[in-house]
């Protein structure tokens, strides 16, 4: 840099070339043009924002304008007028000729503690939930959706709104004042255009469906319901001494009784709700809507001749009764020891139910023996296949391994079916030995019904 040996010995001489030499070719109107359009990010803190703007304040040069303390006077002034919350803004303006930059980052330092622990000790409500959103900037059929020019700047974009509301207050409800989830009238509520939850039919977008609904059981779509799937059984509510006769889904993966919402105000309207009980979720984990639900007998003429003593529950979103499989063990429509049982021994008369003799018992057993002798004979094989090497390591805690999870009665035979139909295209293939890992599955329904 051409120093002469006195001129290395000063600091101030050397960093000063250095900025000449960075600075090299760069237009001090440039600078301030990138000054003068600074602002305050969204989340961005005091300190992060003074010391962008003291630096491109020192390649902006003020102090050649006027003197060394130009540079700060155009700092405070940009730092009021980029600051991101308009209350803070505020108040800066209502110090008058008598605001100095250290005052104004004292303001912005207090709003910001302020804030965070105004939402800290937020008393009501749920606790804040955070989550990760999606990036405005998506590829829309192939090209980049450009963020605005508030954005580029530093700003946030004008708020996006559905189409035909307003572009301010609550799209749920329709009041003119934003408010939370939480605290929305709506919350909780079921649309009477769309039937769906959480806002008023007002404001609805969609509007009323003048289409069938599928059969719906919560938020799955179920088309291989047929008659002979249903059992009808007798309801008698404990309110009451009358006994209603309706059509049931035995439902293996179902932990409680259920009946639609419209059936219960036809043919239980006299019935006094019980408030409260579990929340009803699908198998995918979608929250469903419950009435409420009441103390009833169920009889069934087809099988047990002892009645079952339940609860029922009354559900929204729901297209048939259900009967769970609690239920269906005490009407003996599965065997107690469900769904751990190898097989199920088919009772055609109560004669076969009486005790075999015993030479009859031990002639069973001998063909038995017979056909399998190496089952009997008391010696421990292991497995066919290759062996498995378990290589455990030190300090490790044993955990519990599960296979794939229990499928709903109603739907194994399109299991079934998709299985084998994945199997001959090469999809999959089976595995008859022992494998590293076992991964479970879990059934959902497609709306195609697929």
């Amino acid at each position: 840099m051409g120093l002469a040996a006195a001129e290395l010995k000063d600091a101030d001489i050397i960093i000063g070339k250095l900025q000449e030499r960075c600075n090299a070719g760069r237009n001090c109107h440039v600078w301030r043009q990138k000054f003068s359009s600074r602002v305050q990010r969204a989340a961005e803190s005091a300190d992060s924002l003074l010391s962008d703007l003291r630096d491109l304040a020192r390649k902006c040069e003020f102090e050649k304008d006027c003197c060394a303390a130009c540079q700060n006077t155009r700092v405070l002034g940009q730092v009021v007028f980029g600051v991101f919350d308009d209350e803070v803004r505020r108040k800066l303006l209502e110090q008058g000729a008598t605001l100095t930059l250290d005052m104004a980052l004292t303001t912005l330092r207090t709003s910001e503690a302020t804030r965070l622990q105004a939402s800290t000790i937020k008393q009501g409500g749920a606790p804040p939930i955070h989550q990760l959103k999606t990036p405005a900037a998506k590829l829309l059929m192939g090209k980049p959706v450009f963020q605005h020019r508030d954005q580029q700047r530093g700003r946030p974009a004008a708020r996006w709104h559905p189409p035909g509301t307003k572009p301010y207050g609550c799209w749920n409800c329709g009041s003119t004042n934003r408010h939370a989830k939480e605290d929305c009238p709506a919350f909780g509520k079921e649309c009477q255009g769309c039937h769906k939850m959480g806002h008023f039919q007002t404001v609805c977008t969609q509007g009323s469906s003048s289409t069938t609904k599928p059969e719906m059981a919560g938020s799955i779509t179920i088309h291989s319901i047929i008659p002979d799937d249903m059992v009808q059984l007798g309801v008698s509510p404990a309110s009451s001494n009358s006994t209603i006769f309706i059509r049931v889904l035995p439902d293996s993966g179902a932990s409680i009784d259920t009946i639609p919402a419209a059936m219960f105000w036809s043919h239980f309207q006299h019935v006094p709700l019980i408030d409260g009980g579990p929340n009803a979720v699908t198998a995918t984990g979608a929250v469903i809507s419950s009435l409420g639900h009441f103390p009833a007998t169920l009889s069934w003429s087809s099988g047990s001749i002892h009645p079952v003593t339940t609860s029922i529950h009354v559900l929204r979103d729901l297209q048939q009764p259900v009967l769970s499989k609690a239920s269906q063990k005490l009407f003996g429509m599965l065997p107690a020891q469900y769904q751990h049982c190898c097989g199920l021994a088919a009772i055609t008369s109560p004669s076969l139910t009486a005790p075999l003799p015993v030479h009859d018992v031990k002639s069973t057993l001998d063909d038995l023996m017979g056909e399998c002798p190496l089952i009997f004979d008391g010696v421990c094989r292991p497995m066919r296949g290759p062996p498995c090497h378990f290589q455990l390591k030190e300090g490790a805690v044993p955990s519990a391994i599960r296979g794939s999870r229990s499928i709903a009665v109603p739907l194994m035979p399109r299991v079934k079916q998709e299985l084998d139909s994945l199997e001959d295209q090469g999809i999959i293939s089976k595995v008859p030995e022992p494998t590293l890992w076992v991964h479970p599955i879990v059934i959902v329904p497609k709306d195609d019904g697929e």
